[in-house]
């Protein structure tokens, strides 16, 4: 999913590998949806690292199939209270410059933009960061 829908034209960097790695790594949540019908083919997942301060949505995705019908805002409302609960200050996460849907998505779960980063994609195009604050941060 990630490979044909958001790392599409860029190499692959989310590799089965790095996933499995993200999914035993202690600081690092994986969300999976499943299929209601069978228990088994993934709807859509995220995956969310966590600092002491900041939680980092590192990947997002839905199959273009399921889209627009709350799978994503189901694993960020997840993502988000587990953020809140460990106590976490704010939520940070990238998309494509060109990505309109999914920094419309952001902007409607209330993350702003904070940035542009210059050819953060293989320098072939400019990322956004976003960042949605849960708390006042501490000094």
């Amino acid at each position: 999913m990630s490979r044909d829908h958001i790392e599409s034209g860029l190499g692959w960097r989310w590799t089965e590998e790095r996933v499995r790695a993200a999914m035993s790594d202690d600081d690092t949540n994986v969300v999976v949806v499943l299929d209601r019908a069978t228990g088994k083919i993934v709807q859509g997942f995220g995956i969310m690292s966590y600092a002491e301060r900041h939680a980092h949505l590192l990947l997002l995705a839905v199959r273009p199939q399921q889209r627009r019908k709350g799978v994503a805002s189901a694993i960020v409302s997840w993502l988000d209270l587990t953020a809140r609960v460990a106590g976490v200050e704010r939520i940070l996460v990238e998309c494509r410059r060109s990505n309109d849907a999914a920094r419309n998505f952001y902007l409607d779960h209330g993350f702003h933009e904070r940035n542009i980063r210059a050819g953060m994609y293989r320098q072939l195009e400019d990322g956004i960061q976003f960042a949605k604050w849960l708390r006042a941060p501490t000094a």
